[in-house]
């Protein structure tokens, strides 16, 4: 009697081991996919979309294997790649031609800044305000949810689009992501509205 005791008191144990480790797994594995899923779809528009459906398919399932994390992070590494090589060919606008371009209207200004900046410090006439934070989705919205959502038609993927920011770093960030997803002449005003208040460039509010 006591042997039998003893028996299933250890099976006992043996069981609620497994299932310990089972919810630690599970845990692990919930938190690595909360901070890898937010890196990923950060990388959104350069993800293709077989990685899309496998990466949202492992979400939905609870799963993310080393082999699902390789192959994502192949395919974008190889698409950085290429990204990397069309830049070398893009030259990027300075304030001159931009200064020109605007005047006759020939070329579409993006500004990725928060309203708040646009209101503090003005932008430049013509331009288009769409802010970084949200660009990757709202560059892969349909032509009539753009237009609807930002007041102004959807640029052509091989229309002349020009990025600014304030100083040119997330402009960047959005020439990439707008390259991602087949914008063929997009260019990057380094400066942005740093220098083109510096050198008088006019301003609207």
């Amino acid at each position: 009697m006591v042997l039998q005791r003893q028996k299933k008191f250890k099976r006992k144990q043996r069981r609620n081991k497994r299932e310990t480790n089972k919810k630690e797994e599970y845990n692990e594995h919930g938190s690595c996919i909360k901070v890898k899923s937010r890196l990923l779809l950060l990388l959104l528009p350069t993800l293709h979309n077989e990685c899309l459906e496998i990466f949202f398919k492992s979400q939905q399932l609870q799963v993310f294997s080393e082999t699902i994390i390789f192959y994502i992070c192949t395919k974008v590494l190889v698409y950085q790649l290429y990204f990397a090589a069309r830049l070398f060919f893009i030259s990027d606008i300075e304030f001159e031609e931009l200064k020109q371009r605007v005047e006759r209207n020939d070329i579409t200004v993006i500004d990725v800044r928060t309203p708040k900046e646009l209101t503090q410090i003005g932008m430049i006439p013509n331009s288009k305000n769409i802010k970084v934070q949200s660009f990757g989705p709202d560059i892969l919205l349909p032509d009539d949810k753009f237009a609807e959502k930002f007041g102004f038609k959807k640029p052509a993927l091989d229309e002349p689009i020009a990025v600014i920011c304030l100083a040119g770093i997330r402009a960047r960030t959005a020439q990439l992501a707008m390259m991602a997803v087949g914008y063929s002449n997009v260019r990057v005003y380094v400066g942005s509205m740093e220098d083109w208040l510096e050198k008088k460039g006019p301003v609207v509010f």
